[in-house]
């Protein structure tokens, strides 16, 4: 089998009645930033399941708007922390009819439609009838979060939690080492993940603790979000998020523009997101866009790949861009014979090449990267950044993330190259449009 037909086979195998699982044994039910790339690969295989796909997940929306980062389509014990820990039941706006988590995770369906719409027209598959369906409840999702997570009505959403965007990522470290767990309950024997992968490769047990505290935090306030932004220990607005939200407001302000919808409160947004985005997150001294914490009210400079992503959105200036290209490959990488583009940067002394997303480079996140500085004419990184990923999902099977050092002659090395989940959709899924139709207009 190749590997375009290896690919299709990781999508078909991961796919359960009416949606895509990340990877059938770690992760079993559906995901939010998940399911867009899921429904971008369905695209190539099945164009009905990428709209099924994205059916499926709006069916977790909220009334207020919040599209939820994990549906429970059906109960799994094998996996902490389900439905029983989110108890999502304090919430008046949480849905009815199916259980989710509490909380949202990157807002990515606003490009992925536009994307769709595009792979949709070289195949000749119409999918306005779907445009018009889903395109309102995005926007009630955009709307969510200017409404409710942005206290500071900077047009900059904050988070609540880190699995709202990069898990581990080190920039929540000085977070959780200020924050008070005399009341937090022990989770270590709950954990599923660190008993089905290697445990080096996921978040400790003392992490697991913060997390899950957070959750019990959220649940106290009834995930109320006026009570949450007035004393709660994570709020941050991280700009890998926002990065999505801009980027996703410029595909819905197209799309309002080819299908005549209204556009007035979008513009709005998107004005307000990009003036401030460049005012707050951007350090001249490092070159680098860097997130806010909210309580500490200070830039959290840690060099995480993140702050890469304003590329994919349009906001930095040429010259801001050239900046973000020349830290990626002096910083992030220590020569060229690593691959691009670990999610934190080498030098960093608390760099881990394996630890999810303290090291490891993950394809979703490099085809963002490559469409990131192609938007900006650096063809030769862009081309690089994609050639790589794919003679990594090739030589070492569709993980989920990849180790970037470089390649060491011994096995022990290759054979810990992939890293998480195997057999994984969203890989199979970049790997898909890397090869079959690469081109973001």
């Amino acid at each position: 089998m190749d590997k375009i037909e290896q690919a299709k086979a990781v999508l078909r195998e991961n796919w359960r009645n009416g949606y895509t699982v990340p990877c059938g044994s770690l992760y079993p039910f559906q995901w939010n930033w998940d399911a867009g790339f899921h429904a971008l690969g369905w695209m190539y295989v099945d164009p009905n399941r990428a709209i099924e796909e994205i059916r499926s997940m709006f069916k977790g929306q909220w009334e207020n708007g919040m599209l939820p980062h994990v549906v429970f389509h059906e109960s799994n014990e094998n996996y902490f922390p389900g439905p029983d820990v989110w108890n999502i039941t304090k919430s008046d706006n949480a849905p009815k009819h199916i259980n989710t988590t509490g909380i949202t995770q990157l807002p990515v369906f606003g490009f992925m439609l536009e994307r769709l719409l595009q792979i949709a027209k070289d195949i000749h598959f119409d999918i306005d009838n779907f445009v018009y369906e889903i395109y309102p409840k995005i926007i009630q999702a955009h709307r969510y979060l200017y409404e409710n997570r942005d206290p500071l009505k900077e047009g900059l959403p904050c988070l609540f939690h880190n699995w709202e965007s990069t898990d581990n990522a080190p920039i929540w470290d000085a977070i959780w080492e200020r924050m008070d767990l005399s009341n937090a309950r022990e989770v270590a024997d709950l954990r599923k993940d660190n008993k089905k992968i290697d445990g080096s490769m996921r978040p400790t047990d003392l992490d697991y603790k913060r997390y899950i505290h957070l959750i019990d935090l959220l649940n106290d306030k009834s995930f109320n979000e006026k009570e949450i932004t007035k004393d709660y220990p994570f709020l941050v607005q991280e700009n890998m998020f926002i990065s999505f939200l801009i980027r996703s407001n410029e595909s819905l302000l197209k799309i309002a523009d080819l299908y005549g919808f209204d556009k007035k409160e979008l513009m709005h947004w998107q004005a307000l997101s990009v003036k401030n985005f460049n005012e707050k997150f951007w350090c001249n001294d490092s070159k680098m866009y860097y997130p806010f914490d909210l309580n500490s009210k200070e830039l959290i400079k840690k060099d995480i790949i993140g702050g890469m992503m304003a590329l994919f959105a349009g906001i930095p200036s040429q010259e801001q861009a050239q900046s973000l290209a020349n830290k990626l490959e002096l910083e992030f990488v220590q020569d060229e014979n690593w691959f691009l583009c670990p999610s934190y940067s080498s030098k960093a002394k608390d760099f881990d090449s394996k630890r999810y997303w303290r090291g490891p480079l993950w394809p979703n996140v490099n085809w963002l990267l490559y469409h990131g500085f192609k938007r900006y004419g650096f063809d030769l990184l862009a081309n690089k950044i994609k050639d790589q990923t794919i003679y990594l999902i090739e030589q070492y099977g569709m993980y989920e993330y990849f180790d970037p050092m470089p390649e060491a002659t011994g096995s022990i090395q290759q054979q810990h190259k992939g890293l998480g989940g195997e057999n994984f959709s969203w890989t199979a899924a970049i790997y898909l449009d890397f090869n079959m139709n690469h081109n973001f207009l």
